[in-house]
């Protein structure tokens, strides 16, 4: 986990451990919309998935008005709403914030939290599928198989017009 004191971007993502296969895809979608865009994107913060480590970033974000905040995961967005909030700013109103999993918990957050959705079961069925090919065919290759997600959107983001 980044230190909360050498933490300084301006609205980059949260995402999770530098190395884990799952923040780096997050936040290679991530660039990939802001380059679709024509934005430049900032490099992430890290945390460790827990909401303590979203809550330490937020305690050092730097927010500007009418941004928003993708956090690699819903409990480090949890953490993170929970400074947002000590600090006095209004989530949307002031930053909004975008989080990954659909935890159950996520609509009941106040305010509800905005979240990208994967389906869980379908992704530890294609996990599992390929593993009992590699069983099968040790010299096989596995193609990347994406899983579709949905964005949820609830009430800790909002559209600008």
């Amino acid at each position: 986990m980044t230190p909360a004191g050498s933490y300084r971007p301006r609205r980059p993502p949260v995402a999770g451990a530098p190395r884990n296969p799952d923040a780096i895809e997050r936040i290679r979608g991530w660039r990939d919309e802001l380059a679709a865009r024509g934005l430049v994107p900032e490099e992430p913060g890290h945390g460790d998935w827990s909401a303590p480590s979203g809550h330490e970033i937020g305690t050092v974000l730097e927010a500007e008005p009418d941004t928003a905040v993708f956090v690699g995961n819903d409990h480090m967005a949890i953490g993170l709403l929970s400074a947002l909030r000590g600090r006095g700013l209004r989530v949307p109103e002031d930053v909004g914030v975008v989080g990954f999993d659909d935890v159950p918990e996520a609509a009941y957050l106040a305010p509800a939290l905005t979240t990208v959705r994967q389906d869980f079961r379908a992704l530890g069925e294609l996990m599992m599928q390929k593993v009992l090919l590699a069983v099968e065919e040790p010299d096989g290759l596995s193609e990347d198989t994406p899983i579709a997600t949905h964005l949820i959107v609830r009430e800790s983001a909002r559209r600008l017009d």
